[in-house]
């Protein structure tokens, strides 16, 4: 099953916050590899344009007046934020090329001032299904240690959430907020290069993730940093995703440190969907596993694990490491990942057509688990197999062990 797979794409913006993503790939092997490459770079930031709105903070309660500034918002215009801004309830961005963004002269943002504001899921900034092509750039959101969601995205399409730094959220024991980022029924949506930070959560209850990003298709979530939150850090849910070159850490009350699942789109093009790509992120200290996989036994094009760094997953007295997944998984490539220090190189059930490749295994355990009906299972230089019931076809470093 070793197989050789070329991989090209590209990324580029149209100038207004709109991103192209063009990726290509190639393969002989038998297990299908993703075709969607990871993108090398997140976009780059751009320039605010000539036409720039500029407003700072009176002090007080400020919804009333930025709401009013990106209501009155010209498309191809953007709205700058110079300085905190205090915000009393949901701010609302819809329409067509707008950016909302920061003052890179001083911190610039916005301060949640009550927990449970109008909008979805209580959030601080909401955007509507109307919203296409526009981006929230170079703002601070900050709960304040309240229980709001910071941005939330309904819908629209080839918008984007660059350069912001989240932090300080409160979690609810009976309800919203769910993330600093999340989203329903996006597509061509870009998370890039955001900051999120102290997210709370309780053990064996629910918490607040660093992104959750639920839509159709054209997912893409690359160079964040999201640390110390209370539940899993990254979620991306959808008929396409690509999660390339993010930092992870200290997802420390329960979850994960990146979750995927497949979630087919409603007509033809849900066939034309080709995988999920992993490549390039650093997953440090989890209480569950590094990665794991979800209802992604039907997933076209299957799913590339690649050149991740999986550091510390798994609570102490678990099995939990790098990979996981407990349901039907078929036709992924776990190849040349790092594992250190981790209860496990992956813990599988229902899992069908897996290669496991290249794997630089550091101190932990080197045990792939094979918990039950597992088949077509290949290790190639990365560690041994634990086969359990109802397992078939597993082969290690070419020797036939089930």
């Amino acid at each position: 099953m070793s197989q050789t797979v070329a991989l090209t794409g590209t990324m580029t913006t149209d100038g207004v916050g709109g991103i192209t993503i063009a990726l290509t790939g190639s393969s002989g092997g038998t297990t299908p590899p993703p075709t969607n490459p990871p993108p090398t770079n997140p976009p780059p930031t751009l320039p605010p344009p000539v036409d720039t709105r500029v407003l700072t903070p009176t002090g007080g309660d400020d919804t009333g007046a930025i709401q009013g500034a990106l209501n009155d918002l010209p498309s191809g215009h953007a709205l700058m934020l110079s300085g905190m801004f205090q915000v009393s309830n949901t701010l609302w961005l819809d329409g067509y090329q707008k950016r909302m963004i920061g003052d890179p002269a001083k911190p610039s943002g916005i301060r949640a001032m009550n927990s449970g504001m109008n909008g979805h899921y209580g959030a601080l900034l909401c955007t509507k299904p109307s919203a296409s092509h526009c981006a929230v750039q170079g703002l601070e959101f900050d709960a304040q240690g309240k229980q709001t969601e910071l941005i939330f995205i309904d819908g629209g399409n080839t918008n984007i959430i660059d350069n912001c730094y989240l932090h300080d959220i409160a979690y609810n024991p009976s309800g919203a907020p769910y993330a600093a980022i999340h989203s329903q029924n996006v597509t061509d949506l870009v998370i890039s290069r955001n900051r999120i930070e102290r997210t709370t959560g309780i053990d064996g209850g629910e918490g607040v993730r660093g992104i959750w990003i639920v839509g159709a298709k054209g997912l893409v979530i690359v160079g964040n940093k999201v640390k110390d939150t209370g539940h899993t850090c990254i979620i991306g849910e959808g008929a396409s995703v690509v999660i390339v070159g993010n930092q992870c850490g200290n997802s420390l009350t329960q979850g994960t440190g990146i979750k995927l699942c497949y979630r087919p789109m409603n007509d033809y093009q849900s066939r034309t969907q080709h995988g999920f790509t992993v490549a390039k992120n650093s997953i440090n200290t989890t209480m569950g596993a590094g990665l794991m996989l979800q209802d992604v036994g039907e997933i076209p094009g299957g799913v590339l694990v690649e050149s991740n760094d999986f550091i510390n997953c798994g609570k102490q007295g678990t099995s939990f490491g790098a990979i996981y997944s407990s349901n039907d998984a078929n036709n992924v490539i776990f190849r040349g990942n790092k594992v250190e220090n981790c209860r496990s190189v992956a813990g599988l059930r229902h899992a069908r057509n897996w290669l496991f490749e290249n794997s630089n295994i550091v101190g932990g355990s080197n045990v792939v688990w094979l918990e039950d009906s597992c088949s077509g299972i290949t290790l190639d230089r990365s560690g041994t197999a634990n086969v359990g019931s109802n397992c078939s076809n597993v082969t290690v470093d070419g020797n036939k062990v089930a």
